[in-house]
């Protein structure tokens, strides 16, 4: 499924804030096991919330640390 990326910080702590959205709730936890996976710039991640818009989009929120 398609993830539209709408915000991503990172941060001096090496902190790391994504937020996005898709049609399908569980992209968010696909995203979330992907970074992951990669293990180079990702130590962890975690989904902090999934949220539904008035046009079914699911809006998720990720926190992770590099």
């Amino acid at each position: 499924a398609e993830i539209k990326i709408h915000r991503l910080e990172v941060l001096e702590s090496g902190a790391i804030s994504i937020e996005g959205h898709s049609a399908l709730p569980e992209v968010g936890n696909v995203y979330v096991e992907r970074l992951r996976a990669g293990g180079q710039v990702v130590r962890s991640a975690q989904l902090e919330r999934i949220t539904t818009a008035s046009n079914d989009q699911k809006t998720f929120s990720i926190k992770a640390q590099r």
